[in-house]
């Protein structure tokens, strides 16, 4: 161990699922999508290349600034080896964005394992299917894309020409079987104009989670076009029925309306099942000649990790798998990870992200999506002066000699610097001594009674006024949470306040607004 700590607040965190998810289940699996790509194809919806096809051509008009009509024109053309880019393709290329966000898009050169795309991706664990992933990086890196008023450049802020493939390389060492956790020898590289629009930012973020959960090429085509569209916060988006099928989504010129809406009606009803699309219709423009458009209407955004509420499922009541629940990991990630990892790994992880929560540090997406990450990771290391529970107990049971001077000396930087972030935080909400020692001694009491959670590690007691007690939590998938423990953290703060007729409610920080927000906190209560 070398005493580096995982990555902090900045650290985007991707959490991988190997099970299809269902509506209710926490989705914080997030990766990356790169804005050109998720405008037009770049793969054929089929999972085999008609005979005697080799090239595809997709076509839009658009209102340039000046108001003109802009012909974009997107050509893509396979190799004669390896033909044009078939529908598994696209998932790769979702697999491999996943994999480079992870590594911060700090190069182009990026590290790989085909067993960890497998899991990502959901494929099966054979020989056939890592000929398949071998198949379709050839298809990516021979494949000719050539944009014609198509493709944005971000930092020239227009449309441009260009010209380019998806890939520039890869290598691939043979693998041992199974989980190897040896450091991946094997990588892609991404083609440098690519990776230069990546760089530009002319990329957005895209739930994986759903993504690989769609059963279909074409429910994931369109949830990568529709999700691209409702980037800029768009609650409706229409479109012509034809221009969508056949310029966005690359569906056969060959169909009528009829034989379109009928492709279309499982795509729509799987994006609607996963709370991505809120309905979905069709209408007639009454000019003459109109083309039938469809309207899609969008849910409501969630943050990653959070879910509507009244579909949290409870936990089981012990182990390794409650543990992660309630941390706020999906049930079926939460069983993939307990069938996979050691015990003692994960609980000192979860030990260690417990005591962080405990100590006010605030993870950048959220404690599900850093657990998952932290778990998985063959890099990140606990610090050498966190020990468990168990460990201490251990440790003077054997009369171990205590931490060096300099684990100690980390461990109180560590201390004081989640101690400057918790009491920044109370000033903010008006926190005084009174209340702190007040929530101190309620969370004694919910120790005590075995009722403590990692949720109310990290929750705030605003000052009491009147008959009402408020808790904040900055984790939206924490405020729902502890809504199931209000009645027993009630009868407690009832008891250490002495307010018999006293309420209790709980509100999410980032929704927090007057009139609590910097309300001083006095040192008597006001009736």
């Amino acid at each position: 161990m070398d005493g580096r700590a995982p990555p902090d607040l900045n650290e985007q965190m991707v959490e991988l699922e190997d099970e299809e998810l269902d509506q209710g289940q926490l989705a914080v699996r997030i990766g990356r999508d790169e804005m050109n790509l998720a405008e037009f194809p770049f793969t054929l919806l089929s999972h085999r290349v008609p005979e005697g096809v080799n090239t595809i051509r997709f076509r839009d008009t658009i209102s340039g600034k000046d108001g003109k009509s802009i012909i974009r024109e997107w050509t893509i053309t396979g190799s004669e080896a390896y033909g044009l880019p078939v529908a598994g393709d696209e998932e790769l290329y979702v697999a491999l964005m996943e994999v480079t966000e992870e590594y911060s898009f700090k190069h182009p050169k990026v590290p790989i394992t085909r067993y960890d795309l497998l899991q990502r991706m959901g494929w099966p664990r054979d020989g056939h299917s890592y000929k398949r992933i071998q198949d379709a990086l050839n298809r990516l890196m021979s494949v000719s894309i050539v944009a014609n008023n198509s493709f944005w450049d971000n930092e020239a802020k227009r449309y441009v020409d260009e010209g380019f493939h998806i890939l520039e390389g890869y290598r691939l060492y043979d693998e041992k079987p199974g989980r190897d956790r040896s450091p991946p020898d094997s990588y892609v590289v991404w083609n440098p104009i690519l990776f230069q629009s990546f760089r530009a930012g002319n990329i957005k973020q895209l739930d994986t989670n759903i993504y690989f959960s769609l059963s279909t090429p074409l429910a994931r085509r369109l949830f990568r076009y529709l999700d691209k569209k409702r980037y800029d916060g768009k609650a409706t988006y229409r479109m012509g029925l034809s221009k969508l099928a056949f310029e966005k989504l690359g569906m056969s010129r060959n169909y009528y309306p009829s034989q379109i809406k009928r492709e279309l009606q499982r795509a729509h009803d799987e994006l609607i099942e996963k709370s991505f699309l809120r309905e979905v219709s069709y209408y007639r423009p009454r000019r003459r000649g109109a083309e039938e458009l469809v309207v899609y209407t969008f849910a409501p955004r969630r943050r990653p990790g959070q879910r509507p509420v009244g579909e949290l499922a409870a936990p089981e009541d012990e182990g390794l798998y409650a543990r992660l629940v309630a941390l706020g990991v999906t049930e079926s990630v939460a069983r993939q990870l307990t069938a996979n990892y050691a015990e003692h790994h994960i609980n000192r992880w979860a030990s260690y992200c417990e005591y962080k929560l405990s100590q006010g540090w605030l993870p950048h997406e959220s404690p599900a999506a850093w657990m998952v990450a932290a778990i998985r990771s063959k890099d990140w290391q606990i610090p050498e002066w966190f020990k468990t529970t168990d460990e201490t107990e251990r440790e003077a049971a054997e009369l171990v000699e205590a931490a060096s001077a300099e684990a100690e000396a980390q461990r109180e930087a560590e201390h004081q610097q989640y101690r400057q972030i918790r009491a920044a935080i109370e000033t903010e909400l008006g926190i005084g001594e009174g209340t702190k020692q007040i929530w101190e001694r309620a969370r004694e009491m919910l120790q005590g009674r075995g009722e403590m959670s990692p949720a109310l590690l990290s929750t705030y007691l605003l000052p009491i006024r009147g008959k009402t007690a408020t808790l904040v939590t900055p984790v939206p998938f924490f405020c729902q949470y502890i809504q199931r423990s209000l009645p027993l953290i009630g009868d407690i703060l009832r008891e250490v306040t002495g307010k018999i007729e006293l309420n209790v409610e709980v509100a999410c920080q980032e929704n927090l607004g007057p009139p609590y927000q910097g309300r001083l906190d006095l040192t008597e209560d006001e009736d």
